[in-house]
């Protein structure tokens, strides 16, 4: 990372989406307190967003590694400002394509193009 100023990239938000394991109870407690410290405002309650740039891409990816290390699955990703709304809306519909797509993957049952079609 460039220790100059920090450059935010317009109308950008990263993501954290992940999944922590029942045990140990201290993952939890962790990832909640660093994602605090952090600033990160919860859009859902597995998925944080902060403001995209350098300094909050590093953030995410030390948090990322940490939740990986610790047995959960994380991964980041990157959202353009499409308004409050639009923002809401393009996690939600994302939601619904990554869900159909693990139902599909998980139970080898093939899911109608229909039903993929519906979350764009």
């Amino acid at each position: 990372m460039n220790v100059g100023a920090t450059r935010t990239l317009a109308h950008s938000w990263l993501l954290l989406i992940h999944q922590l394991p029942a045990k140990p109870a201290y993952l939890r407690v962790k990832v909640w307190r660093r994602l605090q410290d952090l600033g990160a405002i919860a859009v859902k309650n597995a998925v944080h967003a902060l403001p995209m740039n350098e300094e909050t891409q590093e953030d995410f990816e030390w948090l990322l590694r940490e939740i990986q290390e610790g047995g959960g699955e994380a991964f980041l990703c990157e959202a353009r400002d499409l308004g409050v709304a639009g923002f809401f809306a393009a996690v939600a519909a994302g939601f619904c394509l990554y869900a159909a797509i693990l139902v599909h993957a998980v139970s080898g049952v093939k899911t109608p193009n229909a039903a993929l079609a519906t979350t764009s």
